[in-house]
């Protein structure tokens, strides 16, 4: 493997791991190595064999070409998302799953001002369906215990 490609799959693989939200510990035990060694990894200092990436991608849900795709040398890789951001080459960023990169690319075919009304659409629901979480957590701890209700029944 040249270096670029070891770079580009180390890139892709951190960035699918974060995406699925699968900590380092989780997906080195699953694939039989040290969080060390998937660090390594994941920086690119070493190597991935073609047997630990087929481990990783089957534990990812993405069949092996994702960290070879044409999609994925096409976009060079370097588009990530950070804090909702697109931009390039942020080192701390997260790469797009392959569906969300379709829709970024959709969503950013769109006028300005309909991608700003989207946005708003999307926070808003974001704020009632946390509303109305902590509405319902609320309600929950107010509700008196069983032995409550028996207490309060024989008064």
């Amino acid at each position: 493997m040249h270096h670029t490609e070891t770079a580009d799959i180390a890139a892709r693989l951190l960035g699918l791991r974060q995406l699925r939200n699968v900590t380092q510990m989780e997906l080195a035990t699953h694939i039989g190595v040290s969080y060390q060694q998937l660090q390594k990894y994941e920086r690119g200092r070493n190597r991935i064999s073609p047997a630990m990436l087929q481990r990783c991608a089957a534990y990812l849900g993405v069949p092996i070409d994702y960290f070879f795709s044409e999609h994925a040398r096409l976009s060079n890789i370097t588009t990530r998302v950070r804090k909702g951001a697109v931009g390039r080459n942020q080192a701390s960023a997260r790469l797009l799953d392959p569906s969300d990169w379709k829709m970024w690319q959709q969503f950013s075919a769109l006028p300005s001002s309909l991608q700003d009304s989207i946005r708003s659409l999307v926070a808003d629901i974001h704020d009632v369906h946390l509303g109305r979480k902590a509405a319902s957590e609320r309600a929950r701890a107010a509700r008196p215990t069983g032995r409550a209700k028996q207490n309060a029944a024989v008064q």
